[in-house]
This record gives structure tokens, sequence and C-alpha cells, in this order.
């Protein structure tokens, strides 16, 4: 009997998974990134996810990796976990726990941000009528930008308030994309302080989960990101992606506002009658704003309100184990998606908002090997460092709230150093100048240009997106006073105090 059609392309696929790992992927690129802050390649746990999953794999170098992987069966995934103090070694169970100062234990890693499209509520990914619990690849492109705000935040709170400076960022195949955070301050984090950074980041949602927290829209306004926050919304949801061009979409977004008062109890009806998404926002906000400038008394929380449900648009939703857990697997750069054979290449700051998932290398495309060597994956591994981004402060930069990372990092056993006495102050400037980031320039200038360009984006991928908006609660919800006793004691722990 012949084999399905379903079984040749399975077939097909693990041909070309098996050709890729054992000859063409970049190990020595992923050896370098690995090893890039002194650590031995050897301490570094990888995981191997074919025939059965497999942890606690080891190679002392890129040869070794490349072994590896060739002799491993049906291989559809590399992961990578962290540095080990010592030999890399499963946990015995009956470990005396008084003795696990003198084990090998996961000591360093990357500060890593998982960012799953799957995870914004509003987004419809599904396959359609005829597979709804299937994801639409053809979704899951279309709703790319949504990762690339989401990105482009993280970045910027992560440098502004943190003072981290070197970032790598990789799209991850289907759905999403990994950011990685490369400093030595980030390496030696131990768990505690990577929770308190994820929460100092994470979205604060309401216990209806339509809206973000009251506490989380004041976190926002503090560092000064509101102002962006409506820019990327209007500019890249709402004109690039169409977020608001279907009437089932307007009415979504108006019942998230939840403003039951009589001055509002026609605005969706009014919202619907309006030409397009972008004419019906305008609507929205206007009438918003002027009727809480009207009565400030009754109506000056609707300001507020609407910049709840904007935030619950844009800001970033992270997988909160990804980045807090120091013994958490995460996918390595370069591994292609076993569903659509995209890899997992890295992307510039720039083209976080443009970036096209459909470009990305794909194994058995006639430029997949081109494509893969353009985007930092040459076989030499000497093409990575250059996506890299490098970031550098502005000299004597002010923060809204200035988070000492030094904090964070887990005390040694030794005595502390005693600080070098202080320098003596600067004579005044009559203007700072800023020091400009290494490679693609300034943060705020990025922004302008890719909001530019999503403002000149094509109209038919904007009517074409699957960027629905159903409501669907996936995860248990905090009260407001739980919500802002859970950001008080992440701020708290970001300060190093104990809480």
């Amino acid at each position: 009997m012949a084999p399905s059609a379903a079984t040749a392309t399975a077939t097909a696929t693990d041909a070309l998974l098996r050709d890729y790992y054992a000859r063409r992927y970049p190990v020595e690129a992923l050896a370098w990134l690995v090893s890039r802050q002194g650590d031995a390649l050897v301490q570094r746990e990888w995981a191997l996810d074919g025939a059965y999953y497999r942890r606690y794999v080891t190679a002392d170098d890129a040869a070794a990796l490349r072994g590896v992987l060739r002799n491993a069966v049906a291989l559809k995934a590399v992961h990578i976990g962290p540095v080990y103090s010592g030999a890399v070694q499963k946990p015995a169970p009956d470990a005396d726990t008084r003795l696990l100062f003198d084990r090998s234990r996961p000591a360093r890693k990357e500060l890593l941000f998982d960012i799953d499209l799957s995870d914004y509520d509003f987004l419809d990914l599904a396959g359609g009528p005829a597979d709804p619990k299937a994801l639409s690849l053809e979704a899951c492109d279309a709703a790319w930008p949504v990762a690339g705000i989401a990105l482009l935040l993280l970045q910027r709170v992560l440098h502004a308030q943190f003072g981290f400076g070197e970032f790598l960022c990789f799209y991850s195949g289907r759905r999403g994309a990994h950011l990685w955070v490369l400093d030595e301050r980030a390496m030696a984090l131990d768990e505690a302080g990577r929770a308190a950074i994820a929460e100092f980041l994470d979205l604060g949602l309401t216990k209806c989960r339509t809206r973000a927290t009251s506490s989380h829209r004041v976190h926002v306004k503090n560092l000064g990101l509101m102002p962006t926050v409506y820019s990327l919304f209007e500019a890249v949801l709402v004109g690039q992606m169409g977020a608001l061009d279907l009437q089932a979409r307007r009415s979504t977004f108006v019942q998230r506002l939840a403003l039951g008062h009589e001055s509002m109890h026609n605005l969706e009806e009014e919202a619907s009658r309006k030409g397009g998404g972008a004419a019906a926002w305008a609507y929205i906000r206007s009438k918003v704003t002027k009727q809480a400038e009207r009565l400030p008394k009754e109506c000056g929380w609707f300001v507020a309100r609407l910049e709840e449900v904007v935030l619950a648009y844009v800001w970033p939703r992270l997988d909160f184990q990804v980045t807090k857990g120091l013994n958490h697997l995460i996918k390595a750069p370069f591994v292609a998606h076993p569903k659509t054979l995209r890899v997992a290449v890295p992307l510039r700051r720039g083209e976080l908002l443009t970036f096209d998932p459909s470009t990305a290398p794909t194994l058995g495309d006639p430029g997949a090997h081109a494509a893969l060597d353009a985007r930092g994956g040459r076989a030499e591994g000497n093409g990575l460092g250059d996506w890299v981004w490098h970031e550098r402060a502005a000299d004597d930069a002010a923060t809204p709230m200035d988070v000492d990372v030094e904090d964070l990092v887990p005390a040694s056993g030794a005595p502390p150093p005693k600080p070098p006495p202080r320098a003596p102050p600067k004579p005044p400037r009559k203007a700072p100048v800023a020091t400009a980031p290494a490679d693609d320039g300034d943060v705020d200038a990025t922004i302008a240009e890719a909001l530019e360009q999503a403002r000149r984006s094509d109209a038919h991928r904007r009517h074409v997106t699957w960027a629905g908006m159903p409501l669907v609660a996936k995860a248990p919800v905090l009260t407001a006073q739980e919500e802002a006793e859970r950001r008080a004691r992440a701020w708290e722990r970001a300060h190093g105090r104990v809480v």
C-alpha cells in the first residue's frame, strides 16, 4: 500500500531536519554565544528533543556538539540550559540537602524572555472553521507586530531601569520571539533577582482579564512610557494590523472599557458607524477624553480606563517561569521549528515592527542556506556577533526609577570589597551629550522610524489579518489589592530589600 500524503510529508520533514542538524546547523555560532563571557562550553547543559527528551547533555567544543547532534535519533529541536558550577549532572533524588553546597548546580545563565503570541487573548490565531484548534501560520505571521512591540518595550525598560546593554533577539520559528540579555550582571542573577525583574516587567491584568490594573497603569506612567504605548497602539495595532477595522473588534474594545455612564451609552454604536479602524479609534479617544474634561468628578476616571485597556493590547506578556528559572531550558538559536521548518534567526532592533516571518530561512527552500548565512548562521560561526544590540547609557542620564542590579546578584562567600573613594563632582556643563548606541541608533529614533514604516504599510495586509479579539480567561487572577501587594514586593526585591 502506498504511503499517505501525511506520512510522506512527515518523512520528508524528518529527512530535512536530520540533514540540517547533522551538517548545516551553525554549532560554531552557538558555541561562541554561550561561551562569550568566558564560561567553559563543557559546563553548559544541552537538551535534545527527538525520539525521547534527553537532558544534561554536554559537549567539550563545537565539534563535539556537532557529533552529539549527528548521533541523536529523530532530532527535532535543541534546547539550552544553564552553566553549572562544576560538571553538568542530574540532581540525585536522594541527595542530602545539607550537602547541596558541595554539589555542582546551575550557577549562571543569560536573562531570557519568551514572547508567545498565543498568550495574547485578543489575537485569533486559530486555523479557521475547518480546524479551530490548530494554529494558523498566516495568522501568526499577521500578528507578528504584537511581538515586535513587546520586544521594543522590554529592551527599552531593561536598559533604562536596570542598565543592561547587550541584547540578542531571535524569531522563534512560528508564533513568537526570544530576547536574550547577555550582560555579565544578567548572567550572575539568581532566581530571586530574575523573578523580581520579571514581576517588574510583566503585565498585571484585572480580575476580568480585559484590561491592565490601575497599579500597572501607574507603574507604566512612572516609567514615562504611556505616550509610547499610545503611539504603538495607534500606528501598529490600529493602523498596520487593523485591530479596529471590523465591527466586532470595535464592539469588543468598547466593551472592555466598561464605561457604565449614561453619556457613553451610544459609544459602541457611534464607533461602528465610522469608516475605518483609525476613524473609530479617533472617535473613541476623543469622546472619552472630552467627557472626562467636561465632567471631571463623574467621568474623570474615563481616561485612566482607556489607558488600562490600551495597555492590555500593547504591554508585553511574559512567560514568567522562562525568565525566573535558572534551571529552565529554552530553544536554542537557529533551531528549525519542526512544524514550519522555519529557522530561529536573529533580528535587528530596527526591524522588529516590520519583520515578515515568512521571509525567515525555511528548510527545503532553494535559498535557505544563503538566507541563514545572511542572518548570522555562517558555518565558521563568526557572524552572530554582528547581531548583538549594544546599548550605552547617555552621560549622567536620569531615569524615572533607577534599580541597582548589583543588589540582585547573589553575594559570594568572600567579604565585599571596600568601595572606591568617591570621585569629585563633575563641573556643570551647558548641555549633556548623549552617547549613541553602537549598532542601530537611538531607541527613540528606532521606534519613530519603525512607526513611520508601519503607517505606510500595505492596506491589504491590514484587511486580511486574523487578529480578532475573543475574550478567554486563561489563568488565575489577582484582586486589585493582591496585585498592588505583588507589585510592591517586586519593587522591594528589585531594590535589594527583604520583604
